[in-house]
Formats: C-alpha cells, structure tokens, sequence
C-alpha cells in the first residue's frame, strides 16, 4: 500500500520500503518539479498526478497545483478542483521494474489535459 506524508513541506511518497519526495508545499500550492521528458502523458497530452496524491493534498487544504517543468524552463499552473472535475482516469497495467526485479503496479492517475493549464515563464 502505498502511502504520502508530510514532513515539513516536503510530501513524500513511501512505496516498496522507500521514501521518495514527490514535490513540496508553499502556502496552499503544491509544487512537483517533474522533467517533461519522462513525466508527460502524451496519449492524453497532459500532467499526471496520483489521484491518491490529489486527495492527500486536498485533504490538507492544498488548492493548487505547479508542476515546475524544469526542461522547459517555466511552470504549469492548475487548481485541485480541475484535476477533480477535469482529469481523465488511468490506470496502468503491471510492468516489470528491472532497477527493483520485481513486478509493479501504479496507482491511479488523473490526466489533466494541457489546454486546461496555466503556463507561467520561469523568469530571472
């Protein structure tokens, strides 16, 4: 089972008897630097969050989400309530984690497609 907490303003993700830290919190926004590369969803053209996650950061009083694409060198802005009303449901099948030697399984995601984003230029 996987679980998030909350140490500081760091929101960690413990899985498979690890801690990864999966982003922070500023004020009421969560921040989850992710490389577009390995981190888009290009079947649905948009950012995906655990809808565990999203429940977790609502439940904390979270209102909105920037994903800080730091290949891109800018940020993509929405609220908790867009993932809700807006994000498709995935779920992906088992895949095999050859760094682990084991089989895994994902938790569902929602996809908030692009188009319902705000882009914010990373600026000096």
């Amino acid at each position: 089972m996987k679980i998030y907490e909350l140490k500081g303003n760091q929101v960690l993700l413990k899985a498979y008897d690890k801690k990864r830290r999966v982003g922070y919190i500023k004020g009421i926004v969560f921040v989850a630097p992710r490389r577009k590369s390995k981190h888009f969803f290009r079947k649905y053209n948009g950012w995906a969050l655990s809808r565990e996650l999203i429940d977790f950061l609502w439940d904390l009083g979270i209102t909105d989400i920037l994903i800080d694409s730091y290949e891109e060198d800018c940020y993509y802005a929405a609220s908790i309530m867009r993932f809700k009303e807006l994000g498709i449901p995935y779920k992906a099948d088992k895949v095999f984690d050859a760094e682990n030697k084991k089989i895994r399984s994902f938790e569902e995601q929602l996809v908030l497609p692009i188009q319902y984003f705000t882009k914010i230029p990373k600026v000096l």
